[in-house]
């Protein structure tokens, strides 16, 4: 499962060119194939980030007095799960926000117009007018990423301090 981790970007590219070639002669080229490729390097992070907080909730004891009072399975994962891992949910996404902003080499090697890829053209032609660029974006990025992460650590008066 931590494969994507260990092993560099370009060469999963490489492994993902041929899946993707196929995909675009069968179904067609679309930028959905840029998410599959992100989707398969956020996974890890994504799955041990919940996975932690989940096998120390005791979600088993939680699903099962859920069940016992009449709930659903769908009402149990919205009313019970979900605001138990909402912490590791809040920051599952800003890894994945922070891997996704990150990633140069996925986006290049796939020949699809990105943030980052469109960053390089631009310093090609003015290098100032690109650094104006990455500062805005990185402070807008802080600030939403900020705002997002604010999400996670809600606390009522009620909550005891763990």
């Amino acid at each position: 499962m931590l494969f994507p981790i260990a092993v560099p970007a370009i060469i999963l590219v490489v492994g993902f060119a041929p899946v993707f070639a196929f995909l675009s002669r069968v179904v067609g080229p679309g930028s959905w194939t840029l998410s599959l490729a992100y989707g398969v390097l956020a996974m890890p992070f994504v799955y041990t980030t919940v996975e932690s907080d989940l096998s120390g909730l005791h979600a088993g004891t939680l699903v099962q007095a859920a069940e016992s009072l009449g709930s659903r399975w769908s009402r149990t994962l919205v009313l019970v799960l979900v605001p138990c891992l909402r912490r590791s949910i809040v920051s599952a996404t800003l890894m994945v926000c922070a891997i996704v902003l990150g990633e140069f080499t996925v986006a290049s090697l796939l020949n699809r117009e990105t943030l980052q890829t469109d960053l390089i053209v631009i310093s090609q032609g003015d290098v100032y007018v690109s650094v104006i660029i990455t500062l805005i974006v990185l402070v807008g990025t802080f600030a939403a990423l900020f705002a997002v992460s604010g999400a996670g650590g809600r606390r009522t008066r009620g909550d005891s301090v763990k």
